[in-house]
C-alpha cells in the first residue's frame, strides 16, 4: 500500500493476462486517485481508483483495479505509478492466467517524494523478495514417534522394577522354607521311663 504520489511497482510474470486486487480501506482519504500502467515497455495506460463514499464506515476488500488481457503466451512485465493524491494504491494478490511467477521474478518498488518548502527529495527503493518456507513434516513426525516409543520403554522399565521389588519383599519373610535363615532350636530329646516300685510294694508280696 502506498499513499506517496509517484510510487512505482514492477511485477515480472509469465501468462496470458493479469488482474490486480486490492482493497480500499476506510481509515485514510476517500477522494479518488490516479493510476497508470505500462505492460512490456509498451504504452501507459491510465484509470481512475475510485474512492468510498464519505458515509462508508468500513473496508471494502476484494476490488478489481485493473486487468491486462489478451496477451500472448510467455514472460511479461507491468509497471504500475500511483499518482494520488486520494485514495491509496494497495495490493491483495495478482491472478496471472494459465500460468505462475517463474523462480526468479521480483518486485521493485519504488517511491519518491518531495519537500517542497525545502527543495530536498528523498528516494527509496526496497526490494521485495519471497522466501518459501517449508514445514519439515518428517522430522516432526519422527520426533513424536521417538517419544511414544521412548514412554512406553520406561513404562515397561518402571513395571519390571515394581515387580521385581514384591517378589524380593515377599522371600525375605521369615518362616518360609528354603529362606536361608538359622534353624529353630530343638530342645533335647527325653526318654519315658516307668516308675520304680515303692517299698511298700516289695513288703506285701514278702508277707505273702
Amino acid at each position: 500500500m502506498t499513499t506517496v504520489a509517484g510510487s512505482q511497482v514492477k511485477f515480472d510474470f509469465v501468462g496470458t493476462s493479469l488482474t490486480w486486487v486490492g482493497f480500499i480501506p476506510v481509515e485514510l482519504s476517500h477522494n479518488a486517485s490516479s493510476v497508470s500502467y505500462v505492460v512490456d515497455n509498451g504504452a501507459s495506460v491510465n484509470f481512475n481508483l475510485a474512492g468510498l463514499p464519505a458515509s462508508a464506515t468500513t473496508t471494502v476488500y476484494f476490488q478489481d483495479f485493473f486487468s491486462i488481457p489478451d496477451l500472448s503466451a510467455g514472460p511479461h512485465s507491468v509497471l504500475v505509478t500511483y499518482n494520488g493524491p486520494g485514495t491509496p494504491l494497495t495490493l491483495d494478490y495478482l491472478l496471472i492466467t494459465n500460468t505462475s511467477l517463474p523462480g526468479t521474478a521480483g518486485a521493485t518498488v519504488s517511491s519518491q517524494s518531495t519537500n517542497t518548502a525545502t527543495g530536498s527529495s528523498s528516494t527509496t527503493s526496497p526490494k521485495a523478495s519471497q522466501t518459501p518456507h517449508s514445514g519439515n513434516t518428517g522430522a516432526i513426525v519422527g520426533g513424536v514417534l521417538g517419544g511414544l516409543v521412548f514412554i512406553i520403554l520406561l513404562l515397561i522399565a518402571l513395571f519390571w522394577c515394581r515387580r521385581r521389588r514384591q517378589v524380593t519383599h515377599v522371600e525375605s519373610k521369615p518362616g518360609f522354607l528354603g529362606t536361608g535363615g538359622p534353624p529353630s532350636s530343638v530342645g533335647p530329646l527325653r526318654t519315658a521311663t516307668s516308675p520304680s516300685p515303692t517299698p511298700h510294694a516289695y513288703s506285701a508280696l514278702a508277707q505273702q
